[in-house]
């Protein structure tokens, strides 16, 4: 049985990864990871992002942090491929919970 559901697994995501979307994806994904100001600005929203966090926690103001990642997000929306990218893995990420989902319902449907 088990062999049989990594099989499907399998299949699946074989499936996934000959889409044209998904292929677009990783295409966008690679080219965007070779561009120096795209990847410092996700680097720096990132830093800032765990900067918040850290001074969430000892009651701090965190309103100019937020202000410069929101500057920051707003230069990284200036890049179209950046914008493809956003667009592109929303998309996955709604497939994907589309999937999970139908194998929720699949699995309750046939365990109640």
């Amino acid at each position: 049985m088990k062999d049989k559901l990594h099989e499907k697994i399998d299949e699946m995501i074989s499936i996934i990864q000959s889409s044209d979307e998904y292929k677009k994806y990783m295409e966008i994904s690679s080219k965007m990871a070779q561009d120096e100001e795209i990847m410092t600005l996700i680097h720096e929203i990132k830093e800032l992002q765990k900067k918040i966090v850290k001074e969430e926690s000892m009651g701090h103001d965190i309103n100019l942090i937020e202000e410069d990642i929101n500057k920051k997000i707003k230069l990284l929306e200036e890049y179209p491929i950046y914008l493809d990218y956003m667009y592109l893995q929303e998309d996955l990420n709604n497939t994907m919970q589309m999937i999970k989902e139908s194998i929720e319902k699949y699995l309750y449907n046939i365990t109640n």
